[in-house]
């Protein structure tokens, strides 16, 4: 039996998420009202025997928990565009935490996910209203993100790996100090999370991305032109424009040419004796 089968073997199953996310906020909510619930007690096979006696150990506390549950917990309907993406959850534990200075600390071994950010937002202090408002500016907050995830687009794909590994390779490079904690991205979705953590503006996305594009052209050109050296050459006007006509002839590159006549005459040796002998190169 693996680690996986071991933790599903210890916890409950609940009826949907709506009633995981009763019980979830209960569990927190009863530790602050004077019940210290262990954190492996979370989801524990007992979890609901616990919550639902400490519930009936008081008229007073059942009464407070309808009215605390009808002021903190919105509805469903308003947390649907929460998924349990990895890279979303991510994003809005650290968004969250930025707007509102709030987060559970030191969760339970056994809440994670979306769980964790539901967890977060039902169990903030606020009035229901505000609460709302942000859960809304979140909504917002995260499509207007992800709108800007086309400027990404290059790194999917054929050889996606070995870009991904250029932007890690560049970063380090020039923003080391803001990888700290960073593992090298490994996949374009990787990626995506890399630069959620280092929270740049557009526009320094669009300079980053622009210079690792550039770095890519110019390995590939190197590697293009491995055992190639740039040779400057002093030609008259009219060779070079017979150069020119003969690489639009073929379609080729001007060196593409030279190379070609180049090769031919050391290997036939017709041409240039003749025109050495005469000592006329006109």
């Amino acid at each position: 039996m693996g680690i996986t089968d071991l933790t599903q073997s210890a916890t409950v199953a609940y009826k949907n998420p709506d009633e995981k996310r009763t019980y979830t906020w209960l569990w927190f909510w009863l530790n602050s009202n004077g019940f210290n619930f262990m954190p492996d007690s979370y989801l524990a096979l007992d979890m609901k025997e616990r919550i639902t006696n400490a519930l009936h150990s008081s008229t007073n506390l059942a009464k407070r928990r309808q009215d605390d549950q009808g002021r903190f917990l919105l509805l469903n309907e308003r947390l649907a565009w929460i998924t349990g993406e990895v890279r979303q959850i991510q994003w809005l534990l650290s968004r969250f935490f930025r707007i509102t200075n709030y987060q559970i600390h030191m969760p339970p071994p056994r809440l994670e996910g979306r769980d964790l950010v539901i967890a977060t937002i039902d169990t903030w202090n606020v009035d229901l209203t505000y609460k709302n408002n942000v859960v809304g500016q979140l909504e917002r907050d995260w499509n207007q993100h992800t709108q800007n995830d086309r400027q990404f687009e290059w790194f999917k794909g054929d050889d996606e790996n070995s870009r991904c590994a250029l932007a890690w390779d560049w970063l380090k490079e020039k923003n080391n100090y803001a990888l700290f904690g960073s593992t090298a991205p490994s996949n374009h979705e990787n990626l995506l999370m890399l630069f959620d953590h280092l929270q740049m503006s557009d526009a320094e996305i669009k300079l980053i991305i622009d210079a690792i594009k550039k770095r890519r052209s110019q390995q590939q050109y190197r590697k293009k032109n491995t055992g190639k050296k740039q040779c400057n050459l002093l030609f008259s006007s009219h060779a070079i424009t017979k150069l020119d006509q003969l690489a639009a002839k073929y379609d080729v590159s001007r060196s593409q040419v030279l190379e070609a006549l180049i090769r031919f005459e050391s290997e036939r040796g017709i041409y240039l004796p003749e025109k050495m002998r005469r000592n006329n190169f006109e």
